[in-house]
């Protein structure tokens, strides 16, 4: 009998969330500089320079472990209110997160029901850059994965972030297959992102007219590259949005490095991180879908370890990331199959209608 730590669905799971910390951590310190900056001031970025990176994570993973929280306690699909049930009873500070969240988070408190504390927000990349746990509890079904998402997202996103936050989630959703591949998580999110309109103001900048064409746009740029340094400048000239925490951006960026990369995880990783502008978030989700990809196995052990040293075993355990990450994947792992049970139950109980 295969135990959990053995299962593939465990060792997917225990890579995504460690390929996401280990990305948040590596691309932490470039956040917001333009690649020729990072070049000049650092050089070639192939891992973590003493000095510059702390091994620490940003609100993105944070964000990912209350909603890993909440999906653990509910051992199943969540909700918006689920997940704002975690941040009210956290001892959660609002100045470790973005605008948005804190927004959110203060309305939400004041009594806003939390599927509107959405409403006044900018659109962000605050919405995806969290997602990879509602991918990995809809392993092999994106479409869904879309629809859990945009329920989440909706607590500090606009229908845009909400979108592009489920298009990560289908992306992690498809990457947790057994037989899944680059291509086929490609090809998952241009599907499921062909419908999504992107505002007219969007439209303008990007030059389509949906999510999707966005996306694309950067991947065919990417297949004519095969290094993640040398295909820079060519996504820089193309891809660029409104701002660098532009949520498009951030999608269309990060699918054109997981391309170039061929789905290696430390290439990806390296190439989110030396990509500037939201490279926290880019390189995180390169990470995260590509270590569902590929597994636990293929995530460099030593930066691992030194992101839970950084924020757990150095005094620095907080209520967002409190333990070390492969016990976080056997718990939800646990709740993952709870889940499956349940969808079992469901399945029986249409069966006898039939």
């Amino acid at each position: 009998m295969v135990t959990m730590k053995g299962s593939q669905l465990y060792r997917k799971i225990y890579g995504c969330l460690a390929g996401g910390a280990v990305g948040d951590a590596l691309g932490k310190p470039f956040e917001g500089m333009h690649y020729k900056d990072v070049e000049k001031k650092y050089g070639m970025v192939t891992g973590f320079i003493d000095g510059v990176h702390t091994g620490d994570v940003t609100d993105d993973t944070r964000m990912e472990h209350l909603l890993i929280k909440a999906t653990i306690a509910k051992k199943g699909r969540v909700t918006a209110d689920d997940l704002a049930d975690v941040w009210l009873k956290a001892p959660l500070n609002p100045e470790d997160f973005w605008l948005d969240t804190r927004a959110a988070f203060i309305k939400i408190r004041q009594g806003v029901p939390p599927r509107l504390a959405w409403e006044g927000n900018v659109v962000t990349g605050s919405g995806l850059m969290f997602m990879s746990p509602i991918g990995i509890l809809n392993a092999g079904n994106p479409v869904q994965a879309v629809l859990d998402a945009r329920e989440i997202a909706s607590i500090q996103q606009p229908p845009l972030g909400a979108d592009c936050a489920g298009v990560v989630a289908a992306a992690v959703a498809e990457a947790m297959k057994a037989d899944a591949t680059v291509d086929s998580v490609v090809k998952s999110v241009l599907i499921v992102s062909e419908k999504m309109s992107l505002y007219p103001e969007y439209g303008v900048r990007f030059r389509t007219e949906t999510v999707g064409e966005a996306v694309e746009k950067a991947v065919s740029v990417a297949r004519g590259y095969g290094d993640v340094f040398e295909v820079r400048e060519a996504l820089y000239n193309e891809c660029l949005g409104y701002h660098a925490i532009d949520p498009v951006e951030v999608l269309a960026l990060t699918f054109a490095m997981i391309l170039v990369s061929n789905g290696d995880v430390e290439k990806a990783l390296i190439g989110g991180a030396n990509l500037g502008r939201d490279s926290d978030t880019i390189s995180r989700l390169c990470g995260s879908i590509c270590g569902a990809l590929a597994g636990i196995e293929a995530v460099p052990r030593g930066l691992v370890e030194r992101v839970e040293k950084a924020c757990i075993t150095e005094g620095k355990a907080t209520p967002y990331m409190d333990k070390p990450l492969s016990m976080v994947a056997e718990e939800l792992t646990d709740a993952v199959e709870a889940h499956v049970a349940q969808l079992e139950s469901h399945i029986n109980t249409f069966k006898k209608l039939l």
